[in-house]
């Protein structure tokens, strides 16, 4: 590893990626909160969601992930799934189930 002196380094605050160039690490922040956003439902830290079955205990909803779906290539695929599916899972603050956690947690934990 090299040690670099007098250079500044920039880091993005989401993935921890490393650039010496400011203006594309501007772009790269842009497009990975972009790609965070996109990539995170907070279903997946919801203790009524069941990982295996992919879905709700609260609501007995079969859902699927919108942004994973959208990107397939496979059309019969996406189609067969979208079809099969209740509902796309929530992006954060649709859920009242999981704002109802967090709220429960924070004033358990005192936060």
């Amino acid at each position: 590893m090299e040690t670099l002196q007098n250079k500044t380094v920039y880091r993005c605050s989401l993935c921890n990626k490393l650039s010496l160039s400011k203006g594309a690490m501007a772009v790269h922040e842009h497009s990975c909160a972009i790609k965070h956003e996109f990539f995170s439902s907070p279903c997946f830290e919801c203790q009524f969601y069941n990982k295996a079955l992919f879905t709700c205990q609260k609501t007995n909803n079969k859902m699927y992930y919108a942004r994973k779906v959208l990107l397939m290539r496979d059309k019969q695929k996406k189609n067969w799934i979208m079809n099969n599916c209740d509902c796309r899972m929530p992006k954060f603050g649709e859920c009242e189930y999981v704002s109802r956690y967090r709220r429960l947690i924070g004033s358990a934990l005192n936060f």
